[in-house]
């Protein structure tokens, strides 16, 4: 649930964000666009199976970079990071631009 959609999603449905004493609502958090994986659904699967491996890669490469002892490895495992991430962040962009259209 760490996302910018989610935030954003969140901070429309919520007015208390920001103040001194914002609590999270049960009722707020129920509202959240969170996608429930139908493991009946292959298409569902695949993109269940293609989240896990990309968080496995990703774990694994971090634990690369914390035993990187040269700059160069370094920057290729943040590299190597970095284009995961993006990967799986651009995808999210690209749903939540269609939702937003669809809205």
């Amino acid at each position: 649930m760490n996302s910018r959609a989610t935030d954003f999603a969140y901070t429309f449905m919520n007015p208390e964000k920001g103040e001194a004493l914002a609590e999270i609502k049960k009722h707020h958090v129920e509202q959240l666009p969170i996608h429930t994986i139908d493991f009946s659904n292959p298409e569902d699967v695949a993109r269940h199976d293609r989240m896990v491996d990309l968080v496995e890669r990703m774990l694994s490469l971090h634990e690369r970079l914390a035993g990187a002892r040269i700059e160069r490895e370094r920057t290729v495992i943040g590299h190597n990071t970095g284009s995961a991430c993006s990967l799986t962040a651009s995808k999210r962009q690209r749903k939540v631009m269609s939702a937003k259209r669809s809205v």
